[in-house]
């Protein structure tokens, strides 16, 4: 136990600043509310992927600086720092570790370290934004599994991974939350005027999984010039392809990583955020979606399903851009403009406040 007045103490691993992308934030987010009702040290990397592994142009945001106080320890290239890494929190003695989970590539150190400190009697859980890979097959799905019990727990985003992961591993304790609204977010300044009868935006990491085809099939068949698509977000792959389809279809693309200045101005000029995924856990874009105020038209898959209803979007089949395109063509301003009030009452009830608190009470009951 801490020193300081009984309060727990708390270690969290996983990308911060100047790292860019949905898990730095979330990281950043959850240690900053942990550190209300408890003592908690950050661990990052000074090197995240080698560059061969990482399609983007950079994982670094250059407008970021690193944090103070951040051990940023670990080296993709060097197992060695795994090692030296787990000694050195095992050192401070925390009741507490939380390691993200999120790739197969970090996934045998994530364990391995998560072994190393459970020998010394120190809990860990992992945070589990997937426990496999979008895409990944059997036997990278066989892997991730067998590592995934090198945890006490688990915390997920979404009902259909809390009730795989309690099959596979009964007896470990599993909390379900929704990710929290980025409230941490900058506000817009209200550059962007909306345009035509309603604005859409697609954001973020442009991926096979996220079915961007299939909205642009969608936007096809919807055929309304009033209808406007912006399209935000790096390619992961070859953009060649979909950026000319985007463009012939009057799309605005931004085919690369934008600020959170920037973001901020994208979605406060959408009227809705589209989310055409062919498989979720759970979704960082919802999550900012809604503290925009921004209501969500999404696939019916993953832990999507938990976190948009009747009062915050839309629901529609996966991979179906016939359905997808009766949704939007339905879809008005006026309706966008009421489930705002859902998105922003869904956003104020699931803070990163609570969810830290709900982190606590589950696996360390005795302390908070």
């Amino acid at each position: 136990m801490s020193a300081s007045e009984n309060r727990p103490t708390v270690c969290v691993v996983g990308p911060v600043s100047p790292y860019r992308g949905g898990i730095a934030q979330y990281t950043e987010s959850l240690a900053d509310r942990l550190g209300a009702l408890a003592d908690v040290q950050v661990v990052s990397f000074r090197k995240q992927y080698p560059k061969a592994l990482y399609p983007g142009e950079s994982d670094v945001d250059a407008a970021k600086a690193p944090i103070d106080g951040v051990w940023y320890d670990l080296d993709a290239t060097d197992p060695r720092t795994w090692r030296r890494t787990a000694d050195r929190i095992a050192a401070t003695e925390p009741d507490l570790v939380l390691f993200n989970w999120w790739t197969l590539y970090w996934q045998p150190w994530t364990a391995y370290m998560a072994k190393r400190l459970r020998r010394r009697g120190i809990r860990v859980v992992f945070l589990c934004h997937n426990i496999g890979d979008h895409g990944a097959g059997a036997l990278r799905k066989r892997i991730g599994s067998t590592l995934l019990a090198s945890a006490d727990g688990f915390v997920v985003h979404s009902e259909a991974t809390a009730r795989e992961l309690s099959a596979r591993l009964p007896g470990h304790a599993v909390l379900r939350r929704p990710i929290p609204s980025y409230d941490n977010l900058p506000a817009a300044r209200g550059e962007l005027a909306p345009r035509g009868r309603l604005d859409l935006l697609f954001f973020g990491f442009i991926r096979p999984y996220k079915g961007l085809d299939v909205l642009l099939d969608a936007m096809k068949i919807v055929d309304d010039p009033d209808v406007a698509l912006s399209v935000v977000g790096e390619s992961w792959e070859d953009g060649t392809a979909i950026r000319s389809r985007a463009e012939a279809l009057g799309a605005e693309v931004v085919m690369q990583y934008v600020g959170d200045d920037e973001a901020a101005e994208y979605f406060e000029r959408a009227d809705a955020v589209v989310l055409p995924y062919l498989s979720a856990s759970g979704s960082a874009v919802v999550a900012a979606a809604y503290h925009y105020g921004k209501p969500v038209i999404a696939s019916r898959v993953g832990g999507l399903v938990d976190v948009v209803d009747e009062t915050t979007g839309l629901l529609v089949e996966p991979g179906d851009a016939a359905s997808l395109a009766a949704a939007i063509s339905a879809f008005s301003r006026a309706e966008a403009k009421s489930l705002a009030v859902g998105a922003r009452t869904f956003a104020l009830e699931n803070t990163w406040d609570r969810m830290a608190q709900a982190i606590l009470d589950t696996f360390l009951p005795a302390t908070s």
